[in-house]
């Protein structure tokens, strides 16, 4: 973000300033104001349970936020085996 104020909005956490936005929705799970403060502050959360698979079961992850200036979201790289 352009460092503006983040203001909470129906759907997502949205920048003032900027186009920055993170969808309060990711994978299935409900990204919560404390996680996505975590994730603006230091650019990962700490570990998520419970986001949806497409097969209908769930995992658990940490986000990571793969663009400052638009707000896209991911999930770290896997290690190589």
């Amino acid at each position: 973000s352009c460092g503006k104020q983040i203001v909470i909005r129906p759907k997502s956490y949205s920048c003032t300033g900027c186009e920055f936005k993170i969808w309060n929705e990711f994978s299935g799970k409900k990204i919560t104001q404390a996680q996505a403060e975590k994730l603006i502050k230091s650019g990962k959360t700490d570990l998520i349970k419970g986001f949806k698979k497409k097969s209908g079961g769930t995992y658990d992850a940490v986000l990571v936020l793969e663009d400052k200036k638009t707000g896209k979201l991911g999930f770290p790289a896997r290690a190589k085996k």
